[in-house]
């Protein structure tokens, strides 16, 4: 059984506050309405509430101008239908939370064919506004992300588009709606608005026209979800490999009138498919998403309850494992109401923009035969925990390598480290620099490419019981394979580190032709 927390509601329809510094990790929910006139049908001013999740205390509001004068933004505020529209989301590089609306007067009866207006509101709760001079193919925006604030891709109920900050016009790669949608791990995802509904992966986020409809996430068709109003992606076991993000669990909530609530997946390594886990139900629907795992390895999740005047903020903590599901391990807490003539529509995490006390001056990284070398400068370092090396083989996904500690000096710091024995390929690296008080920076991406070794000697060949097979030694223990002229694996070496040669048994195998398979190449031999 669920376990009842006690519900602390906190009514925020008369709040005044003077925008300020939004703080790293507080939920901002975009709330509708002006607190004087009902909700209707038409458009209604927008601002962004931001609440302390473990306080339940406002900390900042910032309204989003919806006057005549100058640029603006409004959004539909039909309890029911509207509450397709007013999808936030913070950008992939954590520095804004960004929104797109109609540039109409208020309570106009018809947001659809109006010009179309987009918002960025930044980590000191500073506003900016554009507006695209057309309407979208008569559609309505439902939500809207960025990777860092320069471009926008947004979902509605005519497409899928894409649009540069300050750009009149757009690019739109579907012409089939969907609603809630985000960057993750340089992919670009949306919630299809089909029954029953997936999650769509359009790959790297795109700035042109190109038909792309998105490939739903394996499984995710047959999750049951009938209406899919915001998802979340998470890495909750760094051992599992999903090779296209890095995610392992995926959350999407069901606004399904008959059962809503919030579905749980798992990637499966397996199959690369990910598996139905359980759903945490509801008696009324929840709408938007985001979420995030806390210390305690717990995933937290976070979203609106309910979709009319004065609904709720909610938070809702699931303490299950990643592939099991057990309602007595969720819990649900209310964390704010909107209030009377308002309401909730979408969160996110508030943005913040992280400024280190240190000047990375540079970041360099060189390759001598399987070495590569790392050397960057720094001034004022102040505060400092340590520096990250991290490494990718694809530029999206990186592994902690080693952790070098900071002289915290002010004067000018040098610092130097190394990757040693690498097998031919690409490699890609990065600084991560943490404060002491947690917060994280990154330096910008070095490349390097280790270019095939020389090969190997094998002899004799032919051979009649053992091959030698003589090569440039390694610290790693490393795999090579004998493999049948049809591509078989008949035998599997393994060579231990700091071996130079390796003697091995062939006497049984058959008389014909192999194919020994190493890091630097193939090698045929023939067995007598």
């Amino acid at each position: 059984m669920k376990k009842n927390f006690p519900l602390i509601f906190l009514v925020i329809a008369a709040l005044a506050v003077k925008a300020q510094n939004f703080t790293k990790d507080h939920i901002v929910v975009a709330r509708l309405g002006n607190g004087i006139n009902p909700l209707t049908t038409g458009a209604l001013p927008v601002s962004l509430v931001e609440i302390n999740p473990s306080t339940k205390v406002v900390t900042n509001t910032v309204a989003i101008p919806s006057t005549t004068t100058g640029q603006r933004l409004l959004i539909n505020g039909n309890p029911a239908a509207g509450s397709n529209e007013g999808g936030i989301s913070l950008s992939a590089d954590g520095k804004y939370i960004v929104i797109g609306g109609a540039d109409v007067a208020l309570f106009d009866s018809d947001t659809g064919p109006d010009n179309k207006s987009f918002a960025r509101i930044n980590g000191i709760g500073n506003v900016d506004l554009f507006t695209i001079n057309g309407n979208f193919f008569g559609g309505f925006i439902r939500a809207t992300t960025s990777i860092d604030g320069s471009a926008l891709w947004f979902t509605t109920n005519q497409g899928t588009a894409y649009v540069a900050w300050g750009a009149t016009g757009t690019s739109r790669f579907t012409t089939t709606g969907s609603r809630y949608i985000g960057v993750i791990g340089n992919q670009l995802y949306s919630a299809s608005a089909t029954n029953p509904a997936t999650i769509l992966n359009f790959g790297t986020p795109q700035t042109n026209n190109t038909t792309n409809n998105g490939m739903a996430l394996p499984g995710t068709s047959t999750s049951t979800i009938q209406s899919a109003y915001g998802f979340a992606l998470l890495d909750i076991d760094n051992t599992i490999n999903n090779t296209i993000d890095g995610n392992d669990v995926l959350y999407i909530v069901d606004q399904t009138v008959a059962s809503p609530g919030i579905v749980k997946m798992a990637y499966n390594t397996a199959t690369s498919n990910w598996d139905y886990v359980g759903k945490y139900t509801s008696t009324v629907p929840f709408y938007g998403l985001t979420a995030r795992k806390n210390n305690n390895g717990e995933v937290e999740l976070f979203c609106v309850s309910n979709f009319g005047e004065n609904n709720d903020l909610v938070a809702i903590v699931d303490a299950n494992t990643r592939t099991t599901f057990n309602s007595a391990s969720i819990t649900q807490t209310t964390l704010a109401s909107a209030g009377a003539n308002y309401v909730f529509r979408s969160v996110a995490f508030s943005p913040f923009d992280p400024v280190l006390p240190l000047d990375l001056l540079s970041f360099q990284a060189t390759v001598r035969t399987n070495t590569a070398t790392f050397k960057w400068k720094t001034k004022n370092e102040v505060n400092i925990k340590d520096f990250t090396l991290e490494r990718s083989t694809n530029g999206n996904n990186f592994e902690a390598l080693k952790t070098i500690q900071p002289r915290n000096v002010t004067a000018e710091g040098n610092y130097q480290s190394q990757d040693i024995d690498l097998l031919p390929g690409t490699y890609y690296y990065r600084l991560k620099i943490t404060d002491l008080d947690g917060t994280k920076k990154y330096s910008e991406i070095a490349n390097i490419t280790i270019k095939g070794l020389a090969s190997i000697n094998l002899f004799p060949n032919p051979a009649q019981d053992y091959i030698n097979i003589g090569f440039i030694k390694a610290t790693q223990k490393r795999t090579f394979g004998i493999y049948s002229t049809d591509g078989k694996l008949i035998k599997k070496i393994e060579i231990a580190p700091n071996t130079e040669n390796q003697r091995v048994n062939i006497s049984e195998l058959k008389s014909g032709a192999y194919v020994l398979k190493t890091e630097t190449g193939n090698q045929t031999f023939i067995k007598k």
